[in-house]
């Protein structure tokens, strides 16, 4: 009797390997929450992408505002006493559209404009720099004081340190007598000659001074008959 309750005791713990295998299965673990399977091992994460690109301006006075559009993105910047930049962080892999303004304005009459205004850079790299040039341009005007004509005429813009040539064309009756500048920041090299060279680094006026030709008392009897012509006409005769 006693045999067969040693051996029915055997045969009871014998069976409780088989019982936890065939109700309690790996298919358990996967249906329980994360933090019940937490000792499980975790597959590894890819790493997440976190490059910038940076644009940094040459070139640009100091006070103005410029801006940057990278993609679907826009950064502005304020220019202190030194260059100035735009950083865009958190950018994955691969080539990107950049613009930037086209023109930077300084006032009415001066302007700078990018050598580059718009490109593609790739970010690949931990960082990456762009260099924005931009370079000043002034508007100037070119005119006549009458009697003459001159090339090139009118108010157009000109890059800073862009050496323009003028040139002067008396009417009959009139000779060139002298360039005149109204500003330093027009360097006229040759003012005595019909044709000089202006050297831009501001904005203002070139101005062709042109002179009768003809003698000066018939100058004034000149002046004298056009007045006197000028009163017939307004007195009726």
């Amino acid at each position: 009797m006693r045999a067969l309750v040693v051996l029915g005791v055997i045969l009871f713990l014998s069976a409780i390997p088989l019982f936890w295998f065939s109700f309690v299965s790996p298919i358990s673990f996967a249906n329980r929450s994360a933090s019940e399977v937490e000792f499980l091992p975790l597959a590894a994460a890819s790493p997440s992408s976190n490059l910038s690109v940076t644009f940094q301006e040459q070139g640009l006075p100091q006070g103005v505002t410029w801006a940057v559009t990278l993609g679907n993105r826009t950064g502005l910047a304020y220019v202190p006493n030194v260059t100035s930049s735009v950083t865009f962080n958190g950018l994955a892999p691969g080539s990107y559209r950049w613009n930037v303004t086209p023109a930077v304005w300084a006032g009415q009459e001066e302007r700078y404009v990018p050598l580059q205004v718009q490109g593609n850079v790739t970010a690949s790299r931990a960082s990456t720099t762009v260099i924005v040039k931009y370079v000043g341009e002034f508007s100037v005007k070119f005119t006549s004081s009458g009697g003459g004509s001159v090339s090139p005429s009118g108010t157009a813009w000109y890059e800073e340190g862009q050496a323009v040539t003028a040139a002067a064309k008396p009417s009959s009756g009139y000779v060139f007598y002298q360039w005149v500048s109204s500003t330093p920041f027009l360097a006229v090299l040759d003012p005595n000659s019909t044709q000089t060279t202006v050297v831009v680094s501001g904005t203002g006026t070139v101005t062709a001074v042109f002179r009768s030709s003809l003698p000066f008392p018939l100058q004034w009897l000149y002046a004298g008959v056009a007045v006197l012509i000028a009163i017939g006409a307004y007195a009726g005769y």
